[in-house]
């Protein structure tokens, strides 16, 4: 019988399917997450206290020779970490030396001409660190899917400040509220410094950010 999951911080739909056995897509595609689906627009950010319902399972039945070797693969373990590094001008960090720790398992490599790194991780992996430079001197943490949606106050000034437009009082030293933190951010790119999350300032951080 289908039943209520409410989401808390650091879960994503994928992370969720993992939990109760199923693809990510299975759960954000099933016609009762549909409300979820239109308000949220992506299964990676949700906001706490969301609340998903997980469907009862379909058995699949698969044909098959006797005698013989066969190999089944699961589906829906793994999926793929996206980050973009940009210096205090905007401009992409290219061929950037990193390190990068995921829940302890650690990637090496090199970040491409757009400052760009792509790497292949777990499904529901909690925290982990970009360690970057040729003295590998620079390092930031990270804490996967915990992310707040683009229209949550938390959501934008976690954007804000990854963005290095400074929110954090313990970074900046002065404590911004959603909307002064908006005007600097909107004074930054010619926009209209309203300190609203108007259409044209969400289509800006959304561009800049990437989600």
């Amino acid at each position: 019988m289908p039943f209520d999951h409410k989401v808390k911080q650091g879960e994503s739909i994928a992370s969720i399917a993992k939990k109760y056995g199923f693809l990510a897509d299975t759960l954000w595609n099933d016609s009762a997450n549909e409300s979820l689906k239109d308000q949220r627009k992506t299964q990676h950010i949700l906001l706490p206290g969301d609340v998903v319902v997980i469907p009862d399972k379909k058995v699949k039945e698969e044909i098959i020779q006797t005698g013989a070797r066969h190999t089944f693969r699961k589906k829906g373990t793994l999926e793929e970490l996206n980050i973009q590094l940009k210096d205090e001008f905007g401009e992409p960090r290219a061929d950037t030396l990193y390190i990068l720790n995921v829940d302890g398992h650690l990637y090496r490599g090199n970040t491409d001409s757009d400052g760009i790194l792509k790497q292949t991780i777990a499904v529901g992996a909690k925290s982990g660190s970009l360690v970057l430079g040729e003295s590998y001197d620079e390092e930031i943490p990270l804490a996967f899917g915990n992310l707040d949606p683009i229209d949550t106050p938390t959501g934008i000034l976690a954007r804000l400040e990854n963005l290095g437009v400074a929110c954090d009082p313990l970074i900046s030293g002065e404590a911004f509220s959603v909307s002064e933190a908006l005007q600097k951010f909107q004074h930054m790119h010619g926009l209209d410094a309203s300190g609203d999350l108007d259409d044209d300032t969400q289509k800006k951080l959304e561009e800049q950010y990437g989600c």
